[in-house]
């Protein structure tokens, strides 16, 4: 019971991680993009 709470807890800590990063990454392609432009 205690391993899978934590499973799912690294889990979900994980893939929010993932969506953050990539979310991160296309923000920053796009800042890059308009500071050049500029």
């Amino acid at each position: 019971m205690c391993m899978d709470f934590i499973n799912n807890v690294a889990l979900n800590l994980f893939f929010s991680f993932m969506i953050y990063g990539f979310l991160f990454v296309v923000f920053y392609f796009i800042l890059s993009r308009l500071v050049f432009r500029l």
